[in-house]
């Protein structure tokens, strides 16, 4: 365990001031859920390394642009496969692609289900990408969708999307999936940094509240209301 905690922060040190001057840190760790290994997207140099904590062994693997939306992100689905940048399911063991469907893919809290964003539907997917569950139609839904900046609750009730919106303008939509239709819209945020952009969201399992922010400041909303709760 100590040896494992050591090797994370030398990884993580050389990539320190990087973290301070940066919207997003060069490297992105998620651990799997096999408790056994970790997983390292390096998207400036565009690799993906799979480590083994118990074996002591890696596996790097070039794996091209991940980051087409200015920024990447990471989510371990399972003991073999990644979500990267909303866009592209990995296997990391292998390093290989297994798909790069078409929309905006995000996935549950808990990284067993996956969905897709596309032309104003949400759509389950399987791990492979194919679709294999229901269709959720959105009204209401303006702008381009965001990459990265979607999220869902575990029970697939409530979504928070991100759309830019015009004139650098960003609107993030409350949805009520069960509904069908948009709650809420929340629209003061801007695109390409300072105190008023989005760079992360997040909505709660219920739905009823909205955490968004960037490297400078965090707000908490009430979804119904639309009323700001605090700011840290």
């Amino acid at each position: 365990e100590k040896m494992k905690q050591f090797f994370l922060l030398m990884l993580l040190a050389g990539n320190i001031p990087a973290a301070f001057t940066q919207v997003q840190p060069s490297l992105l760790v998620s651990g799997c859920p096999d408790s056994k290994s970790v997983v390292v997207m390096n998207y400036k140099t565009q690799t993906l390394i799979w480590l083994d904590i118990q074996k002591e062994s890696g596996k790097e693997s070039v794996i091209g642009p991940v980051a087409s939306e200015g920024f990447a992100s990471m989510t371990v689905l399972n003991d073999s496969l990644v979500l990267l940048s909303g866009k592209h399911i990995y296997n990391y063991r292998s390093g290989s692609k297994l798909a790069s469907p078409d929309g905006s893919l995000f996935c549950s809290p808990s990284g067993k289900k996956l969905y897709r964003l596309k032309d104003g539907l949400i759509s389950e997917l399987g791990m492979n990408g194919q679709e294999n569950g229901s269709k959720t139609a959105l009204t209401g839904l303006s702008g381009t969708v965001i990459h990265n900046l979607i999220r869902i609750n575990e029970t697939g009730t409530y979504a928070a999307i991100a759309a830019a919106t015009g004139k650098k303008g960003v609107s993030i939509f409350i949805v009520d999936l069960k509904q069908q239709k948009i709650i809420k819209e929340f629209d003061d945020f801007k695109e390409g940094g300072g105190s008023k952009s989005v760079e992360f969201l997040d909505i709660s399992p219920d739905g009823s509240q909205l955490i968004a922010g960037n490297s400078k400041s965090v707000k908490l909303y009430n979804t119904s209301t639309g009323k700001e709760i605090g700011e840290f």
